[in-house]
Formats: C-alpha cells, sequence, structure tokens
C-alpha cells in the first residue's frame, strides 16, 4: 500500500512540474544485460552483474538502466544519441568551474 501511495504522491509532483511519470514493468530488470539483454540469473545475495559478454558492474545500476531503457522505448524515444550503446561508449562531456568573483569560465583539468 505504501509503495502505491509513494507513486501516488511522485505522479502528482511530476504533473505539477510538467513532468510524467511512466510505470515499467520490473519483472527482470536486474536479470538482464542492460548492454546486451542477455539473461544473467543471479541469488538476490549476488550484489555485482557479471555479463560473460559485456563485463561486470553493480547489479542495482544494471536494474536501473534496464528500467530506463524499457521506459524510453515504450515513449518511443531513442536509446543512444552516440551511434553505440550509451551505456558502454556515453559522450565525452567537458567541465567546466565558475570562479568566484570572475565571470569568466574554465575548463576543469582532468
Amino acid at each position: 500500500a505504501a509503495w502505491g501511495q509513494f507513486l501516488d504522491i511522485l505522479t502528482a509532483v511530476a504533473v505539477k512540474r510538467g513532468k510524467q511519470v511512466l510505470r515499467v514493468d520490473p519483472p527482470g530488470t536486474s536479470q538482464n544485460c542492460c548492454v546486451c539483454e542477455e539473461r544473467v540469473p543471479k541469488t538476490l545475495s549476488e550484489r555485482v552483474h557479471d555479463c560473460p559478454r559485456c563485463g561486470s558492474w553493480d547489479r542495482d545500476l544494471n536494474a536501473a538502466i534496464e528500467i530506463l531503457k524499457r521506459g524510453l522505448r515504450a515513449v518511443g524515444l531513442p536509446l543512444s544519441g552516440c551511434g553505440g550503446s550509451w551505456f558502454t561508449s556515453p559522450l565525452k562531456q567537458q567541465l567546466r568551474e565558475v570562479i568566484l568573483g570572475n565571470s569568466r569560465l574554465q575548463p576543469v583539468r582532468a
């Protein structure tokens, strides 16, 4: 019951802010690889997603990305804008910092 109430409140806040909440069918999100879609069975105690084709990362991160991809598919939005898997080849981003007292932006050296 509490989960349903949370979703109702989340939906009301999203509407108020001009956003949309999309409910996604969650079964299998932690079992399917978010990159290659291969099923990688694991128990609840296993906290690492270890795909033989794609590598290893956090189980919850894998499930979150899989849920995001299902939601994007449901509304017909593209999954990648960089010509490959957005998870394995993310777009490079340039970081900038603001120096207080100065209106100039300076690149951050990594």
